[in-house]
């Protein structure tokens, strides 16, 4: 059975993990419903013809999904999709995807648990860095003190790496990424690669990084990236959350890999819907008349 319930201190009935994308309070304010199913509570945003709904890593059974899906396109008339990002339960016609998250305890474990090859560049590149480029330092800033001219420098390396068009206002990205932190390594003064954060309590979603591409021989992604893992430990993060892809730093730095289900289920024709649906009625009333 499934229903709406009223949202109210949705922070203690939210699935777990307290990623950004299962807190639809901090997204969407009370612009958004709350599923309950069985003892299970799911946020749900409409916005127009799309349905989202925040079941980010979390696990219900196949029939809770599959009432989902029947429940949301029969009572949110205007719905033409719902949309799933990396929900751990089987979704009706979407594929497996790889996820990647990394657990983090202490400095010591961490890099034990490494390669030999990726625990020696931790130290390796840094060290060419300084010999060949320059000698740098990597701040952290949390949302308060990030700068425009860091949103402005981030924006600008993506470009060059994804071809990444911000169309909107610069000064609008961390509110609309929903960043709380920053990392930005400067060489010689000059900012050469950025990664933003979203933190909740002790848990991390990497929103992106990105780096200087001329200076792309020296790792530069690898190397804030792993010192932002160092820095997190210090302060007592347990998990950060990489999506999904195939970018080889996710694996490369203790990345552990979980198959997911990210898509699009699209509603279907609903005169055919509701003709098998009668078809099931009309049978299952004949088999109880029959016993």
């Amino acid at each position: 059975m499934i229903n709406r319930v009223a949202i109210t201190e949705l922070v203690k009935v939210i699935q777990e993990p307290k990623i950004i994308f299962n807190r639809f309070d901090l997204m969407f304010g009370g612009d958004f419903d709350l599923l309950k199913v069985d003892e299970f509570y799911v946020p749900l945003r409409i916005k127009k013809s799309k349905a989202v709904l925040g079941l980010y890593l979390t696990k219900v059974s196949p029939q809770a999904i599959e009432e989902l899906i029947d429940y949301i396109f029969k009572n949110y008339k205007k719905v033409k999709k719902i949309e799933f990002k990396h929900c751990l339960t089987p979704v009706p016609g979407v594929k497996p995807a790889p996820h990647w998250h990394v657990e983090l305890s202490n400095k010591e474990d961490f890099d034990k648990a490494l390669s030999n090859k990726t625990r020696y560049n931790t130290k390796w590149y840094p060290k060419k860095i300084r010999e060949e480029v320059g000698e740098f330092e990597i701040k952290h800033f949390s949302k308060d003190k990030i700068s425009q001219g860091v949103v402005d420098k981030y924006l600008e390396f993506k470009r060059k790496t994804h071809e990444f068009e911000w169309k909107k206002d610069h000064d609008k990205y961390l509110d609309e990424m929903y960043i709380t932190d920053a990392y930005a390594m400067y060489i010689k003064g000059e900012i050469k690669a950025i990664a933003f954060m979203v933190t909740i309590d002790d848990e991390v979603f990497l929103e992106n990084l990105t780096y200087d591409v001329e200076l792309s021989k020296y790792s530069l992604g690898s190397v804030i990236y792993y010192h932002a893992l160092i820095d997190m430990m210090e302060k007592g993060i347990k998990k950060v959350y990489l999506l999904g892809g195939t970018l080889d730093y996710k694996r490369r730095f203790n990345g552990i890999e979980t198959q997911t289900y990210t898509g699009t289920v699209r509603k279907p024709n609903m005169l055919k819907y509701w003709f098998n649906e009668l078809l099931y009625k009309i049978n299952r009333c004949e088999v109880n008349e029959g016993e």
